[in-house]
């Protein structure tokens, strides 16, 4: 049987690069050569252990597994007939519903796939992108334009997700929004807040080199939290009145007190970050006597995130910092987790 290279995650903080048998492909299957897969915080939090899945029944994963669901390719086999075929390029969607439960039949509106019961999450559950090869449904693909580059289409899964929680945060045209955090997904906010017509675009993070690239993308107000003091100046540029919108897009806790003081009175908050442990003493009374709605999301729009990037809306060109082959996702890991080399977003290539 033929071989792949595979960076399997074998206990906290460590990956064994090794061959592994490439996998077989059913009738409703594809095998898709990975061209590109992006590391994101979600794997890092895998890598270092401790990470729980499932909900309210959360348990802890446990390796050994495949990591890695940012993923782009050329579809290498498929298993029967469709639209998308051999020597197709593709991004791939990342989660996998079982189709049969009662959230999957779910007629009251959008229902994640991450909802279902028996979902299969790529780099999750099943293994991942961190490998030559990877199989996934045929319902997983999604053909790319000519004018979208593999790099680019392995960031379509957190452009889907980021573009789903700004589709309901309910933002309106020449609405002051708040952006707190400047990693690829707070700079994703940017773009999209500024195509959306907000007013101003004021964005919070700790690290210059990320501000600096969020004015490049289109901030209009940048604060550097390690200086200055996020609420007095966000409060101080919106004469007192806070932010229409706040978007917390760090998942730590100062972000998210920091996101119910800053907001306006009847403003939006808008959760995307996801904090690593249980926050406490997060001041609710505000939530109440402010009127603010807070709302957190899960979801993603693939086609809508593709043609965001193919029309240029949205450029994660300038987010991609570091590529690495996977003997080298070691030093990857380091990079992304100490945040050194003014490091953005990591792709690997296997």
């Amino acid at each position: 049987m033929a071989k792949m290279k595979v960076a399997q995650w074998t206990a906290p903080r460590m990956f064994s690069v090794k061959e592994v048998d490439v996998p077989t492909i059913g009738h409703d299957e594809a095998l898709v050569k990975v061209k590109a897969c992006g590391i994101c915080e979600t794997d890092i939090r895998i890598w270092t252990g401790g990470f729980k899945i499932g909900g309210i029944s959360a348990k802890v994963l446990e390796p050994p597994i495949i990591l890695g669901h940012e993923v782009s390719g050329i579809v290498e086999e498929i298993g029967s007939s469709s639209i998308i075929g051999a020597g197709d390029k593709v991004g791939v969607f990342n989660v996998w519903p079982c189709g049969k439960c009662s959230h999957c039949r779910s007629t009251s509106g959008f229902v994640h796939p991450s909802y279902c019961r028996e979902v299969k999450s790529m780099g999750v559950n099943v293994d991942g992108g961190y490998a030559e090869y990877v199989r996934v449904p045929i319902s997983a693909l999604h053909r790319l334009p000519a004018n979208l580059s593999i790099e680019e289409a392995a960031l379509l899964e957190p452009v889907a997700a980021t573009y789903h929680a700004f589709w309901n945060s309910g933002m309106k045209l020449g609405d002051i929004v708040a952006i707190l955090g400047a990693g690829p997904i707070g700079l994703l906010f940017v773009q999209m807040a500024q195509a959306a017509g907000a007013s101003k675009v004021i964005l919070a993070d700790l690290l210059d080199h990320r501000l600096e690239l969020g004015r490049e993308l289109g901030a209009d107000v940048l604060i550097n939290a390690s200086k200055a003091n996020t609420r007095e100046e966000l409060l101080r540029t919106t004469g007192g009145v806070g932010a229409d919108l706040v978007i917390e897009a760090a998942g730590v806790p100062g972000t998210i007190r920091d996101s119910i003081s800053v907001v306006k009175n009847e403003g939006n908050i808008t959760l995307f970050g996801v904090p690593a442990e249980p926050i406490r003493d997060i001041n609710m009374d505000l939530v109440v006597t402010k009127s603010v709605c807070m709302k957190g999301f899960i979801g993603a729009r693939y086609s809508e995130a593709i043609d965001l990037l193919a029309s240029g809306t949205v450029s994660v060109k300038k987010l991609i910092t570091h590529t690495f082959g996977l003997d080298r996702i070691d030093h990857a890991y380091r990079v992304a987790v100490e945040k050194t080399e003014n490091v953005m977003k990591i792709l690997l290539k296997p």
